[in-house]
């Protein structure tokens, strides 16, 4: 008798559980960014190679996405299944199809301009049809020059911006200068309060240290530049005049 009352107990526990939204999600059709990124991809195509032939092109594409952000949210929230998350150095080859969009797109509103506008024949009422091939060819190569100095210009001087630190455990990985100045100033500042007898190398932390990151956390909080608030000159006997409330809290913790 008590076991098939635990028997029944046991399918009504399941029954309640087949109700919840678990089980309703479990229904659902799983989350795909393929559609979504095809459907920028469209759009940006659309923008980028036509926006010569319609200007209001980007302005409408702005609405379109203010709007598709509220029904992508409600598609994720109610239509599909809670998409699992994944670490991701960036969006894939779907960067490789941008910036092959964005050289066609170059190409293409420089033709654009020659051949479907009299943006040239008024500004040049003179040119010549060879005149105008060149005219295009020289535009079309200074936005590709310009194109490629936006693209790599900034990840040289962030690069430029990083050392390579190797941990206790001998793993190379690359951080910022100001939190291998940090490290040094931590090195330094035990120096100073120990004799020389007592000064030992003190290896870096382990990549995935807490330690390591709270150091990393101090360094991004001040915007990279952490020896201008440790070298604060102290005004008074309270530490709160000199040291913030994220930096009091921060040492607390």
């Amino acid at each position: 008798m008590m076991s098939s009352n635990a028997v029944i107990h046991e399918q009504c526990v399941r029954l309640e559980q087949a109700s919840d939204r678990a089980w309703e999600e479990a229904g659902l059709k799983q989350y795909d960014t393929f559609e979504d990124y095809t459907e920028m991809l469209v759009q940006f195509g659309y923008v980028s190679f036509f926006s010569l032939a319609f200007p209001l092109a980007p302005l409408l594409a702005l609405l379109n996405n203010l709007l598709e952000l509220r029904t992508d949210a409600f598609k994720l929230c109610h239509t599909r299944q809670r998409p699992l998350a994944h670490k991701a150095s960036g969006i894939g080859v779907w960067l490789h199809v941008l910036q092959i969009m964005s050289v066609l797109a170059v190409l293409t509103n420089c033709f654009h301009l020659a051949y479907s506008t009299s943006l040239l024949e008024r500004a040049f009422p003179r040119v010549t049809a060879p005149q105008k091939v060149w005219i295009v060819f020289g535009i079309e190569h200074l936005l590709l020059v310009m194109k490629v100095w936006l693209a790599y210009a900034p990840k040289q001087e962030e690069d430029s911006r990083k050392v390579n630190l190797v941990s206790m455990d001998g793993d190379s990985f690359e951080v910022s200068r100001s939190v291998a100045a940090m490290s040094e100033l931590v090195k330094t500042l035990i120096s100073d309060d120990a004799d020389d007898d007592e000064v030992q190398e003190i290896p870096l932390p382990n990549v995935k240290s807490p330690v390591l990151s709270k150091v990393i956390e101090f360094c991004s909080h001040h915007h990279n530049n952490p020896m201008r608030e440790i070298e604060k000159p102290l005004k008074s006997a309270d530490m709160h005049d000199v040291v913030s409330d994220w930096d009091a809290n921060f040492v607390d913790i």
